[in-house]
């Protein structure tokens, strides 16, 4: 048996690409397990990306102790060779961990990326859940050489497979690479804790936001978190509720900027060739800072990046299509590996 774990908005579009392949070859014994770590019907989109969740825990916390009691618990019943997660949430820690106790043998999915910023729990869940992985799956070259200057790979199989976000929008073009015909319009979409439990640096996000209205119209899709921060501390901000994945990646593609905090969007916006400015101090996403994405909250640096983002450029990226980041076939160079690997 394996086991997929995916319990987030942006883990359910990663793992919905590996699933259909998983269930392609009609042979193997898939579990598909949610936390429900996003637990509101706005971001609990796995029915909009085809990923049927078997067994969903309904958590809805990301309280690490919970959520590796929790999993632990259920691993112990379904007694799996392997166990899937992705990315560096806390349910993805929680996973590896309780794997871990159990003797259960790991697969991560986007290995071996480092933003080198300790700050962020996310590094945090990276590096464990990389260290107790027994097979790794990188997006790029860079996050390979990141695995192989912290740990002995002799130990390990690391493959570079490429972006699983390609792949889906590969899978949805028809419906997400369409124009429109709107106006120009910029997308904000703001939801780390960094940024909500520091009431100065949310007045100030909040600041940069307003000021950018005046160069141009938002989108402002507004995590649940962030609607509840803006409310406990009395500030105004006309934001959106989250789409479902086909229509906010179309409103992506129309769009003329993002600003953003997402790791998922910040692989988006260069596959889809849409100016993004990544509002941190830091990124595991150094790829995309290689392909035009700017890395700043400073205010003046970015009314200046939207003030040039006058045309619409959403395309598919032709040089990204070319790679094995983006051509495609990433969830079937999985399969491919896992074949060679596990001799499934």
């Amino acid at each position: 048996m394996i086991v997929l774990l995916s319990s987030t908005r942006p883990n359910h579009i990663k793992a919905s690409i590996l699933y259909e392949q998983i269930k392609k070859e009609n042979k193997y014994n898939l579990v598909t397990l949610s936390t429900g770590q996003h637990y509101t019907k706005s971001l609990d989109i796995h029915e909009s990306v085809d990923l049927p969740i078997d067994i969903n825990l309904n958590l809805g916390t990301s309280n690490k102790e919970v959520l590796t009691e929790a999993i632990q618990k259920e691993l112990k019943k379904l007694n799996p060779k392997w166990l899937i997660v992705i990315g560096d949430v806390n349910s993805t820690f929680a996973g590896a961990l309780a794997a871990k106790r159990l003797g259960i043998k790991i697969i991560h999915i986007e290995s071996g990326m480092r933003s080198g910023d300790w700050k962020m729990e996310e590094e945090f869940n990276r590096v464990f859940v990389d260290s107790v992985s027994n097979i790794l799956f990188c997006n790029d070259l860079e996050s390979y050489q990141n695995l192989e200057n912290e740990f002995n790979l002799k130990n390990k199989k690391v493959f570079v497979m490429g972006s699983t976000n390609t792949d889906m929008i590969l899978r949805h073009k028809d419906k997400i690479c369409v124009s429109n015909g709107s106006s120009p319009y910029g997308i904000v979409t703001l939801h780390r804790r960094e940024l909500l439990n520091n009431l100065k640096e949310l007045k100030s996000a909040v600041d940069v936001i307003e000021n950018m209205k005046q160069i141009m119209p938002l989108k402002v899709y507004a995590h649940p978190n962030l609607v509840n921060k803006l409310k406990e501390a009395n500030i105004s901000l006309n934001t959106l509720s989250p789409l479902g994945y086909v229509d906010f990646m179309k409103s992506l593609y129309n769009s003329n900027f993002i600003l953003t905090d997402s790791g998922g969007l910040q692989q988006e916006s260069i596959f889809l060739s849409i100016p993004c400015v990544t509002y941190r101090d830091s990124t595991e996403h150094t790829l995309t800072l290689f392909h035009g994405n700017m890395l700043t909250k400073d205010k003046t640096k970015i009314m200046d990046k939207i003030k040039s983002c006058t045309k619409k450029t959403g395309k598919i990226n032709p040089a990204l299509h070319k790679t094995t980041w983006g051509d495609g076939k990433v969830a079937q160079r999985m399969m491919e590996a896992l074949h060679a690997v596990l001799h499934l």
